[in-house]
């Protein structure tokens, strides 16, 4: 009886001292079985084994992928379409916010030429200017903008706002009046960064005769076309139409990234 318990005492021991199976056999055996499947007698023999319902197997798999490549193009369809609707309503918010910050603009010019100096006033300075033109607009407040340019030690543009709309609409008609007393001093409307590319890009036009005239007006690009009609532009897209001309690629700028103030 002694020895019949030591028997199974080893035999319990052997069993619960077996060591598990290594996991690197399943692998052994996974890999040698796609290597088999990859051998066109192996494939072969099971075609022939699976022969009866072969075909009928092929068929399912198609449909089930076919049915899959469905629904795949389906999904992708809808985000498409959401993706066509979101698109718009980012171009649509996008054109609302340069509409709003252009309007801000609407009482503003900016003065180019006009030398620089370490201690100046820039108040008398454009003021000297508007009396060439023989006008006393009101100054709302006026001040140079962005960093001075080292390299060519030009001086930096000027940004001045007029307590109204009509001050600043009588400088813009009369600008041209100061061509003899300051040959050097431009005067534009104060546009945002994305008007200032379209104005840019339609100056680009004149110059290869795709349009006789280009200019502002109230926050507008103005293009008169090769037949003489006037388009007022807020839009790339819009200029892009003139002539058939594709418009040039022009990415979006966000308010924060707007021209200095």
């Amino acid at each position: 009886a002694i020895m019949s318990h030591d028997r199974k005492s080893r035999r319990g021991d052997r069993t619960t001292t077996r060591e598990p199976e290594c996991p690197c056999a399943k692998e052994y055996i996974a890999v040698n079985l796609l290597e088999a499947l990859d051998d066109e007698a192996v494939a072969s023999k099971l075609r022939k084994i699976l022969c009866p319902d072969y075909d009928k197997l092929a068929d399912i798999v198609a449909a089930k992928l076919s049915a899959r490549l469905k629904k795949l193009e389906n999904e992708l369809e809808a985000k498409d379409e959401i993706i066509v609707s979101l698109s718009k309503r980012l171009e649509e918010a996008e054109n609302k916010l340069d509409d709003t910050e252009q309007y801000s603009r609407r009482t503003s010019v900016r003065i180019a030429g006009i030398p620089e100096e370490s201690t100046e006033n820039v108040k008398d300075k454009v003021t000297e200017v508007f009396n060439a033109m023989k006008l006393q607009p009101v100054i709302n407040r006026v001040h140079r903008v962005g960093p001075k340019d080292a390299r060519t030690n030009g001086p930096r543009p000027i940004i001045c706002q007029f307590t109204t709309f009509p001050d600043k609409r009588a400088v813009m008609q009369g600008k041209k009046s100061i061509r003899g007393p300051f040959p050097r001093v431009f005067i534009n409307e104060d546009l945002t960064r994305l008007r200032s590319k379209i104005f840019f890009n339609a100056r680009q036009l004149k110059r290869q005769g795709v349009v006789s005239e280009v200019w502002t007006a109230d926050g507008r690009i103005c293009v008169k076309d090769s037949k003489n009609k006037v388009h007022y532009i807020t839009r790339l897209k819009e200029l892009g139409s003139l002539d058939g001309h594709r418009a040039p690629h022009l990415p979006y700028q966000s308010p924060s990234t707007s021209l200095p103030r």
